[in-house]
């Protein structure tokens, strides 16, 4: 008989609780920003890239050293692309500095890296533009000389 009555005061408690939830309904909202974001994509494999091994200094043409590739999520179509050497040019072991000119396939502007930073307006998107640099060697002393350009991208 204990067993029949816990039953009972159980069974009204259950359709109370089923009444109560069957008419009613809550609506979620969510939302939130996505920030604009930029990645750099460098690739210095790519098959027009040359390699620096063989400094070729003084030519007519500049040497392509790297594809570069801008993907933003902004929906614009350009964002300001900079161009910074870390050294104001290749440096050597010795300190010896080697200045380069630097250039965009596509463009004809060209900016010296012993000039600062270079800042231009560059297609975002899967299109390829080719960064290319021109040694300078006026009075150049044989030896290893490197570099690190910085690539930075902000919006327009």
């Amino acid at each position: 008989m204990k067993a029949l009555a816990a039953l009972l005061l159980c069974v009204p408690c259950a359709v109370f609780a089923g009444e109560r939830n069957t008419d009613s309904h809550a609506n979620l909202t969510i939302y939130g920003t996505i920030q604009p974001n930029c990645e750099v994509y460098l690739n210095g494999n790519h098959p027009l890239a040359r390699p620096m091994e063989e400094l070729r200094y003084n030519m007519a043409s500049p040497q392509i050293v790297a594809e570069v590739v801008i993907a933003c999520n902004h929906g614009g179509e350009t964002v300001n692309v900079t161009y910074e050497s870390m050294n104001g040019g290749m440096l050597s072991p010795n300190g010896m500095l080697l200045d380069y000119e630097k250039s965009l396939s596509g463009g004809r502007e060209t900016n010296l890296a012993s000039s600062g930073p270079w800042t231009i307006s560059q297609r975002v998107g899967p299109r390829s533009q080719f960064l290319r640099i021109r040694p300078l060697s006026r009075g150049a002393i044989e030896g290893s000389y490197s570099d690190v350009i910085l690539v930075s991208v902000s919006l327009n």
